[in-house]
Formats: structure tokens, C-alpha cells, sequence
């Protein structure tokens, strides 16, 4: 616990001296920084939940797995590299693209990733075809949305589902950003109960097991009582309450309604939580279709106190810090105070201790 406070009280004052002190070179200093250190506790790992089955596809080439991944298993496997390099090779890739993607919207790479990372690092090290693809699906739709550069994007798009063919469900996305931001948490609503009755379909009938990428998750061992699932929701739930209370509050105070990149932020952020209702019943689906858009809930709360006075930005700041100090408490410290199965401790430690050059330093 207290390495998480220690975290999130760096997180919280690199915050505020970025907000602050408006300094490109700063900014990049820092960034920079975060990049070293996140590459420090992720190119030497070698153990994660899914690392057998990533390196029994590059053994075998399996061309049952997606696209990028296979074609990325035979080049490295003509050249002589092995599946080591492949792995670091994807999080050199994966970093450099989210940089990119963040970056799009904010300097402050570091209080951005560094909050994302640190609540997200299981799945992040882990679904490395997944966080390949998401970031440049997100970029695929800002250029789509935003930039309007209408054939760039479509081949961004393409690209991240050859990545991870799962990423096409979040298309949906393309139809639900026309609709008004007026109605739009109406509609989000809606559809989010909508989403929740097919997830529960698709278990019920069994269809899952017919569908890519899905149908070990969809057996009866993965699918969550509603009260595990609620309690495996909780940073989920405790993130959209926190964004919504604030987000009622100030834009009535400044409204950003003819600012495009706010409208863009604002709808993929709220976007995100129409598959909250059916995490309740798979974790996978707020594995995959809820945490990754953590980049933008954060993106959006900078975006929401941008206007703010310094007094008034360090009491959000301050309540940002709590909010995430609290999500991390029931990711990973939580379970032991319940005394049940710790999970994602447990997936932390091993991946952290295959880091063969940190042995001796953190544990």
C-alpha cells in the first residue's frame, strides 16, 4: 500500500508543477523519464498469465492468431530472434504509439500514462496484441473524427483489427459519436443495457464458443456471480461517478461545446462505460473494453479543470489522487483484507520477478 501512495503522491505533484509551470522542456523531461522507467519494468519481463500461449503461437507461427502478430512471429523467426525480443519489440512499439496517441491531446504524458500504467500493469504486460492495437484504433479515430483525414484512418483502423481482431466491436463507436451531446448519456444508457442483455445471451445460448478470441472466456468457470462481478467493477464504477459528479458541476460553469477536441474526448470517454453493465457479468469485458479508455478518462479530467483557477485545480488534483489511490486499493490490496483470491497481486509479483535484473532491488 504504501508504494501505491508513493506513486500517486509523485503522480499528484508532477501534476501540479506540469499544470503550473506551462514549460514544453519540462514537460518532455518528464515524459522522457516516465519512458526510462517504464521500460526498466517491462523489456526484461518474461512471465505473464498469457506468456505460454504467446510463445507456443510464435513457435508454431500459428496462423490462427491474428494477423500482425503472426506476420511479426515469422520475421523474427527468419532473422533469428526468438520470442524475448518479440515481447520487447511489442512494448517498445506499444509505448511509442500511446505516447502518440496521448500526446494528441495533452503534453503531460507522464501524469497521464503514469496513472494508467500503474492501475493497468497486469493487463498491459499481458494482452500485448490487444495494447498494440487499441492505442492505434484511438488514433484511427481521431483522425477519422477530428482530423477528418478520412482514408488515413480507415487504414489506422484496419491495422489495429489485424492487431487484435476484438477491437472491431468497438466500431460501434463510429455510429454513437453522431449522436448529440445533449442526449448523449441518455443514449450511452440505453445501449449500455442493451450490451449488458447480449453479453448475457451470448452466455446463455453458449454462442460465445463459436466466436474468435471469446469462447474460453464465455465457460461458466469465467463468468462472475453479480456480486464478484460488482466488486471486480468497483474502479470501473468509482471513475464514472467521480467524472460525472465533476462533469455535471463545471460544465455549467464553462461550457466546451465549440471546442471539437473537448466534444471528441468527452463522447469516447463516456463512450467506454456502455460496456460497464456487462463487466459485471465477464471481467474480460472490462479487461478489454473499459480500462484501456482509462487513457481518456484522464485525458478528460484535464481537460474538464483546464479552465480552473490554481486553488480550485489543486482541490480536483487532490480528489484525482484520492480517486485513484482508492481504485489501486481495490485492485490489489482489497482481496487480502476480504481474504479471498488476490489475482492481480499475485500476476504483479511474478511478472515482476521475471525481471531478471530487478531481483535483489524490489523483493
Amino acid at each position: 500500500m504504501e508504494y501505491l501512495i508513493l506513486i500517486f503522491t509523485i503522480h499528484f505533484i508532477i501534476g501540479l508543477i506540469l499544470e503550473n509551470i506551462p514549460s514544453k522542456p519540462i514537460a518532455y523531461f518528464f515524459n522522457a523519464i516516465l519512458i526510462l522507467i517504464v521500460f526498466v519494468f517491462m523489456l526484461g519481463i518474461r512471465y505473464t498469465a498469457d506468456w505460454d500461449m504467446y510463445y507456443l503461437f510464435f513457435k508454431q507461427q500459428n496462423e490462427k492468431t491474428d494477423f500482425i502478430f503472426y506476420t511479426l512471429s515469422k520475421l523474427f523467426a527468419k532473422y533469428h530472434y526468438n520470442y524475448n525480443d518479440l515481447y520487447s519489440f511489442h512494448i517498445v512499439m506499444i509505448v511509442i504509439i500511446y505516447y502518440i496517441l496521448i500526446t494528441r491531446f495533452s503534453r503531460h504524458f507522464f501524469y497521464i500514462f503514469l496513472a494508467y500504467i500503474t492501475l493497468d500493469y497486469v493487463h498491459f504486460t499481458n494482452q500485448i496484441r490487444y495494447y498494440l492495437g487499441f492505442p492505434i484504433l484511438m488514433i484511427g479515430f481521431y483522425y477519422l473524427f477530428y482530423k477528418k483525414k478520412y482514408i488515413f484512418s480507415i487504414l489506422l483502423i484496419i491495422l489495429s483489427i489485424l492487431c487484435h481482431s476484438a477491437l472491431s466491436i468497438l466500431l460501434i463507436f463510429i455510429p454513437i459519436y453522431f449522436i448529440p451531446k445533449k442526449k448523449y448519456f441518455t443514449y450511452i444508457l440505453r445501449i449500455s443495457l442493451f450490451v449488458f442483455v447480449i453479453v448475457y445471451y451470448i452466455f446463455n445460448t453458449g454462442l460465445g464458443k463459436v466466436l474468435q478470441h471469446f469462447g474460453a472466456y464465455l465457460e461458466k468457470d469465467n463468468v462472475s456471480s453479480f456480486v464478484g462481478g460488482l466488486f471486480n467493477a468497483l474502479p470501473y464504477i468509482f471513475y464514472l461517478l467521480f467524472l460525472i459528479l465533476i462533469s455535471r458541476k463545471l460544465l455549467k460553469k464553462y461550457d466546451r461545446a465549440d471546442n471539437p477536441t473537448f466534444e471528441f474526448v468527452f463522447k469516447i470517454t463516456f463512450f467506454s462505460f456502455i460496456f460497464l453493465p456487462g463487466a459485471l457479468i465477464l471481467q474480460i469485458v472490462g479487461h478489454r473494453y473499459l480500462f484501456p479508455f482509462a487513457i481518456f478518462w484522464i485525458i478528460y479530467f484535464l481537460y474538464l479543470i483546464q479552465p480552473l483557477p490554481n486553488k480550485e485545480k489543486f482541490k480536483y488534483f487532490f480528489m484525482f489522487f484520492l480517486l485513484n489511490v482508492l481504485c489501486g486499493f481495490t485492485i490489489y490490496i482489497l482481496p487480502d483484507v476480504l481474504n479471498i483470491d488476490n489475482l492481480f497481486m499475485k500476476e504483479l509479483k511474478h511478472t515482476m520477478k521475471s525481471i531478471n535484473y530487478l531481483r535483489g532491488y524490489f523483493y
